[in-house]
This record gives structure tokens, C-alpha cells and sequence, in this order.
């Protein structure tokens, strides 16, 4: 699924199915600060803006994009039997849409066990400022880690009283 691609541009062109459900989540935009969340759910008494069918199809009730900005929830029910690579694209693009309108938003995941991968789950957690890239040790160029480095030592086969090498 193209996350540049609304979802009314999905449902043309036949990727999602537009429900004829009327049963439409209340859609509450987004406050400065927060961070939407993406609920997938395998509950049928309460709306869902996307219902992974068993069939393989992706149904969508209402308009989730209506407002100016990402809503605070998008729920994804999940039929019994669906597969759970549909509900992977689905969560995947949902979370790639959001950062594309807003690429400083961090969606959250609340899902339901094994209603979607691990390593769907794994792509919602937050990179905390700890795991930085493991190759920056704090912009020295030696193997110490972090801190300043002595620098790399003479070559075994140097005399270090040598006032050549100076």
C-alpha cells in the first residue's frame, strides 16, 4: 500500500472497499503534542474506521482522513481468520500516511496479541536517544567508546625516542 496515496485514492482504485456501514468512529483530531494511536482490535461491538475481512479484503467505514490534521485514534478491526500480513500492510501504511502528513509524529500501537507481527510491533517502538547508531561514539575516531581516546599508538616496530618522527 503507497502511504502517498489518501485512502479515498485506495478505495478508487480497489485497494480498500468502502464499507456501507454507517456505524462511523467518532474522529477527535489530533492536540499539539500528542501522538496518534493505532488500536487493532478483534472487538465488533464498537466502530472501526478499517475491518480486515477474512476474505482478504480491507473495508473502509466513513472518511479516517476528513480532518486537517491525523486523528487521535484510527481502529483497525480484525475478522476472525484474516490474515495477519493484511493486517501488517494495513498498520504499516496507517503509520506511514501519519508520519507523512507530519514526519515529527510518532503513532502508537494498540494491538491486540498476535493480531499483528513482531515485527510490526517492533517499527512502532521508539528509538530512544541510548540506541544511537552504534558506529558514533561521540565524535571520536578511536575504538575506546565514548570519551576521548589516546589516539592509536606507535607501530611495534618504530622506536618512540626516534626525534625524526617529530
Amino acid at each position: 500500500m503507497d502511504s502517498h496515496k489518501s485512502v479515498q485514492q485506495l478505495v478508487q482504485d480497489g485497494t480498500f472497499e468502502k464499507s456501507a456501514k454507517t456505524d462511523v468512529p467518532q474522529h477527535t483530531p489530533l492536540k499539539d503534542g500528542e501522538s496518534p494511536t493505532i488500536k487493532v482490535t478483534t472487538d465488533a461491538t464498537k466502530p472501526a474506521d478499517f475491518i480486515v475481512r477474512a476474505d482478504g479484503k480491507v473495508e473502509v467505514v466513513g472518511n479516517p482522513e476528513s480532518g486537517d490534521k491525523p486523528n487521535s485514534e484510527y481502529t483497525v478491526r480484525v475478522e476472525k481468520g484474516a490474515d495477519q500480513k493484511n493486517t501488517d500492510e494495513l498498520v504499516s501504511y496507517l503509520r506511514d500516511r501519519i508520519q507523512d502528513k507530519d514526519a515529527n509524529l510518532q503513532p502508537k500501537l494498540d494491538a491486540e496479541n498476535e493480531l499483528v507481527s513482531e515485527n510490526v510491533r517492533e517499527s512502532f517502538k521508539k528509538k530512544d536517544d541510548d540506541d544511537a547508531d552504534p558506529l558514533d561514539n561521540g565524535g571520536n575516531d578511536g575504538d575506546c567508546g565514548p570519551g576521548p581516546s589516546p589516539g592509536p599508538g606507535p607501530s611495534p616496530d618504530v622506536d618512540p625516542d626516534r626525534k625524526d618522527l617529530d
